[in-house]
């Protein structure tokens, strides 16, 4: 993603929907989807936004490895279940 200096504006990515406002009237609000979030946050070019992709990263990371663990073990039962 790219900031407003080189001609993108977050606009492009955000949708806008009608939310209720802490006054308690209805307002259109910017959202985005979570793969949008993440590539917000990915294009932050602060020192201080490090913290937050690298704990992200990680998080990834961890989930990567549960998928591929249960898939492990469902690939081991069917095994032990074809010599039964």
């Amino acid at each position: 993603m790219r900031g407003k200096k080189e001609g993108s504006q977050l606009t492009t990515i955000c949708s806008q929907l009608k939310m209720l406002a802490p006054d308690g009237k209805i307002r259109l609000s910017d959202a985005m989807n979570t793969k949008n979030i993440f590539r917000l946050i990915e294009s932050v070019p602060s020192p201080k936004a490090e913290p937050m992709k690298l704990w992200l990263a990680n998080l990834g990371k961890e989930r990567i490895d549960e998928v591929k663990e249960v898939y492990n073990e469902r690939k081991e039962i069917r095994n032990n279940f074809k010599f039964i």
